[in-house]
């Protein structure tokens, strides 16, 4: 036929040629309905066309049935896929809607009928399924979706069931309209309905008391500031009742808990009933309760209320065990008193201490009078002006010993009041006569009658040093103008041996620092009287008097003692008074020992003197005498004296600079602390206008500037966004799985948790595996970690402290333990201030012998030290997967704590655990609860160190090793006494005088080093110097550098040696 024929268009694509042969593709199969499914068009000259003619069609043949088994295979792929997703449909959890325009259901998968208790027929409107509180909600919600503002929403919806039954779920709308197989609004439905129960409960228990379910102190702070806002907005008056029960503390003890809790549930109950429904009851514990009052029109109405309340828990309570009576007293504050919550709450608790001192049953409003004094202090105040004026008080003498010679030092001076009811507490009167001016002559009567007994006991017992009197001065009575005339006169006239009075200030009168002050003191001095800081640690001033005024002795407050055998804080902040005295010059005297233990821990810490009922109770004089006498064979040191002899100790440093902390000089001096770094080149850095190596890292693989892992961070971050956030309890990216699967597998642990930071893991992890049981923590654990054993404490936990290089100590707590109890050994796997790794496998068999769980922060050691074995290329072994694998050690009783902030570079953490103790924690962790999933960048950084470590670690460890041995042998070689013994990298130089620190700290920065300055009170006095941290990223010319300038430093500085020179471990020899 004629090319013109199929129209312009064909004749064009088909020019020069003017003949064109058609031949159809048919499918011949009977079943086909339309067997014509296209044309085969060949173009030639006419009589070509005609020679090829039975080939064409031969061809358009063979092309036909092609096309139909191309269409046959694309039909059972269609078909496959639709198999496919409609299997995924049927078993898939989540309910799958697609709703129609009209916002009715067209087709609801098989989970449907689970989610909404029946099938759904198709046309059942959405409204109809969902809560009506929810409803409008999601009517704007598909109404968005179909606007294409947003293809995909996500939103929370309660959906009901048909037995009336609301569930939380999580809706995903997917705008699917336009899509050929949909042509609808696609709703994903999760149920999330016992997690969002969860949260609540989670969130229920930090505002509510867990007994009663009342708010607690907190929520109930928070309503008080919204009610006086409130209230100022509406003319109203907002009232608070503070309510405490009488005699409750007999019913606990006479009825047991049991019954003490059941009557304060009653309580609760009976509060609540008596308020109406705007105002709250809460539960600030014990037995105190409070009461908020919103709207009142004057203060009459919360007086109204708390009669009502006395009355309403006057009435007989019925328990399980019977019938209970109790009382109340009320304390009632108002608006016109305070506009401050937390002032306002303290008003209504002074009413109430009013209240109870007028008796039981009784209720107060708030005066402002009320903080000069009740009833009892009116009556106090009368009998004191006749006691004074008779004389009569009497005195106790409790003696002060040496603690390790049990010799008597001195004796403190302690006034009593005895009345007819007994004796008056001394806080109660002495308090009394400083406010009405009594105290002068009272102080005055008891230093006059005190220096007479102990001048006649130093007269029957003559020694060198004479016997110290102890007297204690109130801050009034120190300045008051006739003071240093009265201690003149007892000193002229009692016969005290010269400089055996010690007069006991209270840091209070310190905290004035006006030259009054620093006059009396000094006055003082001439008269050869000393000055000791009473109850020292317990008031608001700083250290700073210590330097500006002549102390001689601190005496460290009985409440720093009681717990110091269990307590690692208490042992830590004792033994920094201890040290700080005897930098200074002063003695320190411990308040408070009651048993040997007490006694023995002070004295190892070197504190010299101390009092308690250990030693004695506070005696009369005759008592105290005869003490004396069977006590005269042995003999104390002096108490005073000693800051004379640091006014002879010649040294470099200034005395002012002598007492400010090393922390502090430091900050202020040093460029190496708080140093501004404005640059990274590796482990190069600049600061302003000088560039230093840097050996402080603690990126011990140098993972933090590898290419690889550089990259790796920018699709994920795409991917994921730069942090996800969502609570980890909620959902959690893709990676925390990767990484804990494969974290599991290089560690070879049953499982692995991923958490925030290692803080974090210590102060939520350590408490639930305490359970209120017996926690053992090594003495030199890290601080984190002793933190988190507090925590564990004050959830009921014992804590004990001992050493890891006496094993026997961990027997005998171990053995000590109650039967059932938990118990729990915490130590650090590589010390992070020597670098020396601890007795993992000693340790874990006292531990199993003693079904005691093992807990291990190897933060320094995770991916430094893994696995040994024939292929290892260093002595670090291989991997990098831990102190556990690296001693051989197995994961039965071992939870190992560690994180990827040093090697790996991210802020990650991890421990192990079995499946089953992972999950509780999932419930029980705070960080897993509360926080949301870490920086995307972190996860991604460790996902990629993971395989940088699979393929080139170990090359990096051999090369690590390596370099720190190199500083190691040359440090040795300069005879210097470092603590490393295990060869890892974290080389600590101690300083022969811990004064040249500063000192120090500029030459390595004037020599472009920049390392870590350990001062005290971090590390103790004979410990101050500078730590080394060596990593793979620092070059052999950087070593150079550094040893060059150890080399010079050594010259300059003396540097703590050895006596002989000691040679590398035999174990990790090259």
């Amino acid at each position: 036929m004629d090319v013109a024929a199929l129209g312009p268009e064909a004749a064009a694509a088909l020019a020069p040629a003017t003949r064109v042969m058609l031949s159809p593709l048919t499918l011949e199969a009977p079943q086909t309905v339309s067997p014509l499914i296209g044309a085969l068009l060949v173009a030639g000259p006419h009589r070509r066309l005609e020679q090829i003619g039975v080939s064409v069609d031969s061809l358009a043949s063979q092309a036909a049935l092609a096309l139909e088994r191309v269409g046959l295979s694309e039909e059972i792929h269609r078909r496959r896929s639709e198999a496919y997703f409609r299997t995924l449909v049927h078993n898939a959890s989540d309910v799958i809607l697609i709703v129609d325009d009209d916002d009715t259901v067209r087709y609801a998968s098989p989970s449907a009928r689970g989610m909404f208790g029946g099938a759904l027929l198709g046309g059942t409107p959405l409204a109809r399924l969902v809560d009506e509180q929810d409803r409008e909600r999601a009517v704007l919600t598909l109404r968005r979706v179909r606007s294409g503002s947003a293809r995909d929403v996500h939103d929370d919806w309660r959906v009901l069931r048909s037995d009336d039954q609301r569930l939380d779920v999580e809706v995903r709308c997917s705008n699917l309209r336009h899509e050929q197989t949909v042509h609808g609004i696609v709703l994903t439905l999760r149920d999330v309905t016992e997690q969002r129960e969860l949260e609540r409960e989670l969130t229920h228990r930090a505002f509510h008391d867990s007994l009663t379910g009342l708010p607690n102190r907190v929520l109930l702070l928070e309503r008080i500031e919204r009610a006086l806002l409130r209230g100022r907005r509406d003319g109203t008056l907002t009232c608070v009742l503070f309510v405490d029960l009488d005699d409750f503390k007999v019913v606990n003890d006479m009825m047991g808990h049991s019954v003490g809790d059941e009557l304060l549930v009653a309580v609760a109950r009976r509060l609540t009933g008596a308020l109406r429904r705007t105002d709250t009851a809460a539960r600030l514990g014990g037995d105190e309760f409070a009461l908020l009052m919103e709207g009142a029109r004057g203060p009459e109405d919360a007086e109204k209320l708390a009669a009502q309340v006395v009355d309403a828990l006057d009435e007989p309570f019925r328990l399980t065990t019977g019938s209970t009576s109790v009382s109340a007293c009320v304390g009632v504050a108002t608006a016109r008193d305070s506009d401050e919550a937390e002032e306002l709450l303290g008003h209504a608790d002074l009413a109430l201490y009013a209240a109870k001192t007028a008796g039981k049953g009784q209720w107060q409003r708030y005066r402002p009078d009320l903080h000069a004094g009740m009833v009892e202090r009116h009556e106090l105040q009368a009998g004191l002006d006749t006691a004074i004026s008779e004389e009569a008080f009497a005195l106790r003498y409790q003696p002060i010993v040496e603690i390790n010679g049990s010799g008597v030092a001195g004796f403190e001076a302690l006034i009593r009041w005895p009345r007819r009811r007994g004796l008056v507490p001394p806080d109660q009167f002495i308090t009394l006569a400083e406010e009405t001016g009594h105290i002068m002559p009272l102080g005055a009567w008891v230093l006059e009658r005190a220096a007479g007994d102990v001048a006649r006991w130093q007269r029957d017992h003559p020694r060198n040093p004479p016997l110290c009197l102890n007297v204690n001065v109130s801050p009034r009575q120190f300045i008051d103008p006739g003071f240093v005339e009265d201690v003149r006169r007892v000193v002229d006239t009692s016969g005290l041996a010269p400089g055996s009075l010690v007069l006991e200030i209270t840091e209070s009168v310190l905290m004035r620092r006006d030259e009054q002050i620093r006059t009396t003191m000094r006055t003082l001095k001439r008269l050869g009287v000393s000055i000791a800081i009473d109850d020292f640690g317990t008031g608001f001033s700083s250290l700073s008097y210590l330097r500006e005024f002549p102390i001689d002795v601190l005496k460290v407050d009985k409440s720093f003692i009681d717990d110091i055998v269990t307590d690692g804080q208490q042992v830590a902040l004792v033994e920094g008074i201890v040290r700080i005295a005897d930098v200074l010059g002063l003695q320190v005297i411990a308040e408070g020992i009651e048993n040997a233990g007490q006694r023995d821990l002070l004295g190892a810490m070197g504190c010299s003197f101390g009092q308690g009922f250990l030693f004695a109770r506070p005696m009369t004089a005759d008592e105290s005498r005869r003490f004396l006498s069977v006590s005269a064979g042995s003999r104390a040191a002096s108490l005073v004296g000693r800051r004379g002899e640091r006014r002879t100790v010649t040294h470099p440093v200034a005395r002012g600079e002598q007492h400010v902390g090393d922390l502090s000089r430091l900050q202020k001096t040093s460029r190496m602390c708080d140093a501004v770094i404005d640059e990274v080149h590796g482990r190069r850095i600049r600061c302003g206008d000088q560039w230093l190596v840097d050996f402080a890292s603690c990126n011990y693989l140098g993972f933090d500037f590898d290419p690889e892992i550089m990259e790796a961070i920018g699709p994920h971050v795409r991917r994921w966004g730069t942090h996800p956030s969502w609570s980890r309890l909620i959902g959690n990216p893709r990676l925390y799985a990767d990484i804990e699967e494969r974290l599991a597998g290089l560690l070879g642990a049953p499982d692995t948790l991923l958490l925030p930071t290692i803080t974090l893991i210590h102060a939520s992890v350590i408490p639930v595996l305490a359970a209120g049981g017996l926690v053992c923590v090594e003495a030199r654990a890290h601080r984190t970690m002793y933190d988190g054993c507090m925590v564990a404490r004050g959830q009921g936990a014992s804590v004990r402290r001992f050493h890891g290089d006496h094993p026997e100590e961990l027997e005998q707590l171990l053995a000590s333990a109650p039967p059932g109890a938990a118990r729990l050994v915490c130590v650090d796997g590589v010390n992070s201030m020597t670098g020396n790794l601890t007795d993992l496998p000693g340790l874990a068999a006292i531990c199993r012998a003693h079904e005691a769980l093992l807990y291990v922060d190897d933060a320094h050691g995770f991916g430094i030290i893994g696995e040994r074995g024939p292929g290892e290329t260093s002595p670090y072994g291989s991997r990098g997967n831990s102190i556990v694998r690296h001693m051989g050690e197995s994961y039965e009783g071992v939870v190992l704590v560690a994180g990827f902030s040093k090697s790996y570079s991210s802020l990650l953490a991890f421990l192990t655990a079995p499946p089953d103790v992972k999950e509780h924690l999932k419930v029980t962790a705070g960080p897993y609860l509360y926080s949301g999933p870490s920086p995307t960048s972190s996860l991604a950084t460790a996902l990629a160190g993971l395989d940088v470590n699979d393929r080139r670690g170990d090359a990096i460890r051999a090369g690590l090793h390596r370099k720190t041995r190199r500083v190691l042998d040359h440090v040795r070689g300069l005879g210097v006494a470092t603590p490393n013994t295990d060869d890892l990298p974290i080389i600590e130089i101690p300083l022969a005088d811990s004064w040249d620190l500063d000192a120090v700290g500029d030459f390595l920065w004037d020599h472009g080093i920049y390392v870590t300055l350990a001062g005290y009170p971090l590390v103790p006095r004979k410990q101050v110097g500078f730590r080394i941290q060596v990593t793979a990223l620092n070059t052999d010319e950087h070593i150079e550098q550094l040893l060059a300038t150890l080399t010079e430093l050594a010259d300059r500085f003396p540097l703590q040696q050895h006596l002989s020179t000691p040679s590398p471990p035999e174990r990790w020899a090259p």
